[in-house]
């Protein structure tokens, strides 16, 4: 029972910081703002509304659409997480689904709510262009599948 409050409790502060966020960086006055540049990468905002999953794939532009994307990917997120909760102990695999279930309802709740997920992070590398942008909530996402796939085999 404890651990089960621990890890709701760090999934709420990961899903509010995504929120927070978001809702920081959505004034248009960050829009095309460089944070760090080097010679290998730069970081810029770069507002971007994403209709369909990751990098646009399977855009849906109807409201019914995004709320069935929406859901879906809650209930992924639920039951991965759910899954891996229950079948480690590792402290890692907490904070892995804890990252999951914030990113992946983060990114669902804005999907159901706004009807796109607003994307601000770009990082064009070695000068050449990218024309996709992602969010917090990605990077929650993508940093849980890696502790998955690394975090375990210790």
């Amino acid at each position: 029972m404890r651990i089960s409050f621990i890890w709701g409790s760090i999934s709420l502060f990961f899903f509010f910081a995504c929120q927070a966020v978001r809702i920081f960086i959505q004034d248009e006055s960050f829009n095309g703002k460089v944070i760090f540049e080097t010679w290998i990468a730069t970081l810029n905002i770069q507002h971007a509304y994403n209709y369909g999953i990751n990098f646009g794939l399977m855009a849906v532009n109807d409201r019914s659409g995004q709320i069935l994307l929406g859901a879906t990917t809650i209930l992924v997120s639920f039951f991965f997480s759910h899954y891996l909760f229950s079948h480690s102990k590792k402290k890692i695999s907490f904070l892995g689904s804890s990252l999951f279930v914030a990113g992946g309802v983060s990114n669902s709740m804005e999907r159901i709510i706004e009807g796109h997920v607003f994307d601000y992070i770009n990082t064009p590398v070695f000068g050449l262009s990218n024309p996709f942008s992602y969010n917090l909530a990605d990077i929650m996402i993508f940093l849980a599948v890696f502790i998955f796939m690394f975090g375990e085999k210790r």
